[in-house]
C-alpha cells in the first residue's frame, strides 16, 4: 500500500505533484490524461491532455462544482484507452476526494466504503472533513443523476462489473488491514472476505440505503487536532506554501 502511483480503478491513478511531474514515471504507466488540482496546477507536459483543477485543500473549498468536469475527463479517456492520473499537492484529500466521486458515479458504492477502498491501496488518503461530508451529499443526493448524466452522454459502459471487483478487492485489502492491526495477526488471504451487508451498490436513493452511514465528525477543532494527521514532509509543504500564496 505505497504512496507513489496508487491504482484506484483499472487505468486510473491517485498520486501526489512530486510524482506528477516525472515525465518518465507517467510513460512508465502510459499515462495519457492528467488531472492536475492545485491552487496553482502544474505546468503541463507537451504530450499528454490535462485538466486543470484550481482548488485548494481547505474547508471552504467546494468541490461538488468539478464533478461534471472531471468525471466527462476520466470517463472519456478511459474509453478511448486511455490511462488517467489525478494528483494534488500530496494525493491525501483533493485528488482522492475526485477519484471517489467518479468511481461512486460508476458503481454505486457508499461514500465511506469509496474512501476505504482507496486507503486500501494508499494509506494516506484522509479527505479533509468538508471534502467527506460533500462526498456524503454526493453520494445521497447527486450520485443517481450524474449517473444517468454520464451514460446519457457517453452511452454503455462495459467496465462496470470490473470496477466494481476492482474497488471492493481494494476495499477488502483496507479491511484486512485494519483487522490485523487489531489482532496483531495477518489475515491469511483465503481467510478475505467482505461485509456484503453494507456495501450493495445502488441505482436508486432511499432512506434504508443512508441511514447506516458513517458520518465524520464535522467539528473542525477535532478536525485539525487529530494527532493521527502527520506533519507534511518539508518538499510538500514548500508545495503547500506555494499554492496558499495564490
Amino acid at each position: 500500500m505505497g504512496q507513489g502511483m496508487s491504482e484506484v480503478a483499472s487505468g486510473v491513478y491517485v498520486t501526489s505533484a512530486l510524482v506528477a511531474r516525472q515525465s518518465k514515471v507517467l510513460d512508465e504507466f502510459g499515462i495519457t490524461h492528467v488531472i492536475s488540482i492545485q491552487a496553482k496546477p502544474i505546468n503541463p507536459f507537451a504530450h499528454r491532455e490535462y485538466l486543470l483543477i484550481p482548488a485548494k485543500d481547505h474547508v471552504s473549498q467546494d468541490l461538488l462544482q468539478f464533478a461534471g468536469q472531471c468525471n466527462d475527463f476520466i470517463h472519456s479517456a478511459r474509453l478511448n484507452q486511455g490511462k488517467v492520473l489525478i494528483h494534488c499537492v500530496e494525493g491525501k484529500s483533493r485528488s482522492p476526494s475526485i477519484a471517489c466521486m467518479y468511481l461512486m458515479t460508476i458503481t454505486g458504492i457508499s461514500w465511506s466504503d469509496m474512501i476505504n477502498s482507496l486507503r486500501g491501496v494508499r494509506t494516506l488518503v484522509d479527505p479533509n472533513f468538508a471534502f467527506q461530508r460533500q462526498l456524503k451529499h454526493f453520494y445521497e443526493n447527486l450520485m443517481i443523476q450524474e449517473r444517468e448524466r454520464l451514460f446519457t452522454k457517453f452511452g454503455s459502459f462495459a467496465m462496470i462489473d470490473d470496477d466494481t471487483s476492482f474497488v471492493l478487492k481494494n476495499l477488502a485489502l483496507y479491511n484486512e488491514e485494519q483487522r490485523r492491526r487489531l489482532t496483531g495477526n495477518v489475515v491469511d488471504i483465503d481467510e478475505r472476505h467482505l461485509p456484503t451487508n453494507n456495501i450493495t451498490p445502488c441505482i436508486s436513493v432511499n432512506n434504508d440505503k443512508t441511514k447506516n452511514l458513517n458520518e465524520t465528525d464535522s467539528d473542525p477543532n477535532s478536525f485539525f487536532n487529530d494527532p493521527d494527521h502527520l506533519p507534511l514532509t518539508p518538499v510538500s509543504q514548500s508545495l503547500l506554501d506555494d499554492m496558499f500564496s495564490s
